[in-house]
């Protein structure tokens, strides 16, 4: 009978030591990790600026392309204010170019689009004001200084008018309106050989209220 009960217990016996090989190489193992990773030795500061590096590049790299994003959809707003422009929907234009200021403050597009639109809706100051920021952004922005222009003379100082259509002119020699509204003021004033010099290079570039003036 005694025989029977050894026979019984020892795998209850081998069952106990299996669990404490298991727990012993568990304990084992966890140091042994835990003892490599005291091992191993702390990043260098060469290492770390390689790191802070790598994540700077990777920022800026995103901020980049952020910006493109951002640009491309406020030169699709613009083309749309332009757009506006030419349907004579003014209020649609001014909005448009109001949105794109709103996320990016120096954009000349936007500013040249509703400067000129203000134009047309008799706001002269609000439009000399865009006018004015548009050159200031895009000095050579001939289509800015003809608008200016053109308010200078409503504002009645002819000759600051001309300065600005000569302005235009140099920056852009092939654009007919400024030589056209050079003329009207030079003919005012009385240089009549000016004024029809004006005219026929009007008239070249395809402008016909400056054909019909030609003599």
């Amino acid at each position: 009978m005694k025989s029977e009960d050894k026979t019984q217990s020892r795998p209850g016996l081998i069952f106990i030591i299996v669990c404490i090989l298991v727990t012993v190489g568990t304990v084992w193992l966890s140091s042994h990790q835990t003892f490599a990773a005291w091992q191993k030795p702390p990043p260098t500061k060469e290492d770390f600026e390689r790191k802070m590096k790598a994540q700077q590049e990777k920022l800026k790299e995103m901020n980049e392309q952020a910006k493109a994003g951002t640009k491309a959809v406020a030169a699709a707003l613009v083309r749309d204010a332009r757009a506006a422009i030419v349907k004579k929907d003014y209020p649609k234009a001014i909005s448009l170019a109001n949105d794109v200021l709103a996320a990016d403050s120096d954009n000349s597009g936007a500013y040249l689009a509703r400067g000129i639109a203000h134009y047309y809706t008799g706001l002269l100051k609000e439009s000399l004001q865009d006018l004015s920021k548009t050159i200031s952004l895009e000095p050579r922005s001939a289509e800015a200084y003809v608008y200016r222009g053109l308010i200078k003379n409503k504002q009645g100082q002819p000759n600051e008018a001309i300065a600005d259509f000569s302005q235009a002119i140099e920056y852009n020699n092939q654009y007919g309106a400024p030589y056209y509204y050079r003329g009207i003021l030079r003919e005012q004033a009385g240089q009549a050989a000016l004024a029809q010099e004006d005219f026929k290079k009007a008239c070249e570039l395809k402008i016909q209220q400056a054909c019909d003036k030609v003599k």
